[in-house]
């Protein structure tokens, strides 16, 4: 069981590092004062520990925004620690060294001692990726260019290459392959293995001691027959077997897609190439490494997943521009398909066709115990609610049936699917005092999600479209071994989630597991959990709306006060101080003793407030309004002045009119409304917050 101490550090840390992806400034801060909190908290728990301290005094810069206040304690506490880690050569002193000549402006200096800890034998890549992320950020907030320190670590980077297979894999396409590594000097590279381009890539890697990950679009066994054997030469000593069998024993992960339906699915190669991508994408974050797309091409067009396909595909829709190893050839082969004759297209076709769906399968827990009396309520009561979900969703699936208790669901994009399982759930936690006044008990369901190629036809018994394939399969062995009241997704689902933009949800890595009925392989998991940053604007538009109408009921018109148009119309200042309050209010409700939930839980009116913890959270609140001000570059004056960013009201709680204190309360007596207003729901926390 981890420790007090460990597990907030671990929380500080992923508030901070969410914080520094954060581009909503408001926001970034206030998950930085979160995570300062728990450092010092930990602090205090243990003042001695130097891993500690480097953070709390980088976080302190990092929340600091212009406030000169905070800057100036910023800067004293780095000088306190450089003093006290300036003759010390450990690697978490050169990074506290590093940091706090960061932050006293001595880039310098600090490039020095980052190139020391980089040339530490301790100091692996994650690990450095880890520090030049806090380098880039830590440069960011003092106005420096980003890459200003770069030069002062390795390269730290993940290939995800994709090449042809030239007429003659010779010697030449090596040494050009080995020369880009070698420039590139990645860690991390992610790529097929085909026989040609993908085995010299993975050969020349694996001996510059790097590591792969493989992600095959089958079965070893069927790629070895596919993509390796078809292109050894006749009467010679095999080449691509020898080198295929020396990637996968090197290689940290080999990962099989699974089935698609030939070699020559254009739907398949496009599956395989953009889930490729999503991996290659979620190891670099998790990572924190820089991705850099690599091709062995020679220009021309190809099949679809092909290597053209692969730099279009990164270019335009990842924005990542690859980089291309040229070479020269009359004539090309592919080691992944032999050429299909093009067939003439007509605006006509067979209903019969392939393409990749998101598909949900959701199953009651216990539905087989209930008795059979219970039957007709299930139905009336359980059944009707779910079609009122799907009926008010905006992600309703495109086809939907089911059997008894189960529920299978196929949707047109990754997203739609995510958001209605996260909607389905939510509706049958919400709706459990409703279930066991019928006589159900407390009912949950548990949901599998998987993405792959299925085939769209006319169901010749039902005589309606269906999707069937093997990945439909997939789908429905992910069920049951998902947790009660949790939706648990495949690789692949997480993948196309990955370079999904803003799609609502984050999938978190829940480790292989078996799949039901002995399906062959073994398959990584993840669960879904709603991404509350994703609902912040609505959350902030009903905090305008609801000054709206108070101001309407004080008898004020937009000729009156110009604050009283509609969100889209609001200036942008006053659109980031309503998201700022948005974001704090999770953040109020701790202390409260609530969290929002997903699912369950009790609706918000039921928050119990007391005038102590009013005036206590009322404070907080005038406190967050003015480090927001400060932060801004606003300074203390007897009467405001916008224009110069002065204002009459930054002075402590105590000193406030107390109309000013009436307002900071009201904003805590609106929580329950607004919460309410979006659609929230609350739960007491089960331990006290820490």
């Amino acid at each position: 069981m981890k420790s007090k101490k460990t597990t907030l550090i671990e929380q500080a840390d992923l508030l901070r590092d969410e914080a520094l992806e954060n581009r909503l400034l408001t926001s970034r801060y206030q998950q930085l004062d979160r995570a300062l909190e728990k450092y010092e908290e930990v602090a205090r728990l243990d003042p001695d520990d130097p891993e500690i301290e480097w953070r709390c005094v980088a976080t302190k810069f990092l929340s600091a925004g212009k406030s000169e206040t905070l800057l100036t304690a910023a800067k004293d506490a780095a000088r306190a620690l450089l003093d006290k880690v300036c003759e010390i050569t450990t690697p978490t002193a050169l990074h506290s060294k590093a940091i706090c000549l960061q932050i006293l402006g001595d880039f310098e200096g600090a490039a020095d001692s980052y190139s020391e800890l980089s040339a530490q034998p301790v100091s692996d890549p994650k690990r450095l990726a880890q520090k030049r992320f806090l380098a880039r950020s830590l440069l960011e907030a003092s106005g420096e260019p980003r890459d200003r320190l770069d030069s002062a670590f390795p390269p730290l980077r993940l290939v995800v290459f994709s090449g042809h297979l030239p007429p003659r894999a010779d010697m030449n396409c090596l040494r050009l392959i080995e020369k880009e590594l070698k420039d590139l000097g990645a860690t991390v590279g992610v790529a097929s293995a085909a026989a040609g381009a993908d085995l010299l890539f993975l050969d020349a890697f694996h001996r510059q001691i790097g590591t792969s990950h493989i992600i095959l679009p089958w079965s070893r066994d069927t790629f070895r027959d596919t993509s390796i054997r078809p292109f050894e030469a006749d009467g010679q000593p095999p080449v691509w077997g020898p080198l295929f069998d020396s990637a996968l024993t090197s290689s940290k992960s080999v990962r099989e897609i699974g089935e698609m339906a030939g070699t020559e699915s254009r739907i398949g190669w496009q599956y395989l190439m953009e889930v490729s991508a999503g991996i290659a994408v979620k190891i670099a974050r998790e990572s924190f490494l820089d991705i850099v797309p690599l091709a062995l091409w020679n220009g021309k067009e190809g099949g679809p997943g092909g290597t053209s396909a692969f730099c279009e595909f990164w270019q335009n829709e990842l924005k990542i521009k690859p980089r291309i190893i040229s070479y020269d050839a009359s004539e090309e082969k592919t080691a992944t398909t032999a050429s299909t004759p093009r067939s003439s297209h007509r605006a006509q076709e067979p209903i019969l066709q392939q393409s990749v769906k998101s598909m949900l399968f959701t199953d009651v827990v216990g539905f087989s115990r209930l008795p059979e009396r219970a039957v007709p309520a299930f139905i009336e009561k359980f059944l009707q609610k779910i079609s009122e979900v799907i009926g008010a969703s905006a992600h309703a699936p495109q086809s939907v049936n089911t059997w008894g208790d189960a529920l299978y669901a196929v949707f047109d994009f990754v997203q739609d699917a995510g958001l209605f399982a996260l909607e389905l759930n939510e509706a049958v936690e919400r709706h459990a005092e409703e279930w066991e006044a019928a006589g159900l008990g407390r009912l949950q369901i548990r949901t599998g999600l998987h993405s792959g190629p299925v085939f769209l036809h006319h169901d010749p018994i039902v005589r309606r479209l269906g999707y069937s394939g093997a990945h439909v399969n997939r789908a429905a062995r992910i069920e049951p071994v998902a947790l009660e009241g949790h939706i648990f997704a495949s690789e692949e689902f997480a993948a196309l989630a990955s370079i999904t933009p803003a799609c609502g949800f984050t999938c978190d890595y829940e480790g292989p597991h078996e799949l039901a009925k002995k399906y062959p392989g073994e398959h990584h998991l993840y669960s879904l959990r709603r991404d509350r940053s994703a609902d912040l604007l609505p959350l902030a538009e009903a905090i305008h709306e609801q000054y709206c109408r108070k101001e309407r009921a004080r008898g004020e018109t937009p000729d009156t006060n110009p604050s009283m148009v509609p969100w889209a119309a609001l200036p942008q200042s006053l659109q980031t101080a309503n998201l700022a309050q948005a974001e704090d209010i999770p953040h109020k409700l701790r202390k409260l003793g609530y969290e929002i939930v997903d699912a369950g839980g009790l609706p918000p009116s039921q928050v119990t407030l007391d005038t102590d913890t009013i005036e206590k959270l009322a404070e907080g609140e005038h406190d967050r309004w003015m480090a927001e001000k400060e932060r801004g570059g606003w300074k203390y004056a007897p009467f405001p002045d916008k224009p110069n960013l002065l204002h009459n009201l930054l002075i402590p709680y105590d000193q406030l009119p107390e109309e000013e204190k009436q307002k900071d309360r009201d904003v805590l007596f609106n929580i329950p409304v607004l919460l309410e207003t979006v659609g929230y729901r609350i739960a007491p926390i089960e331990h006290s917050p820490i």
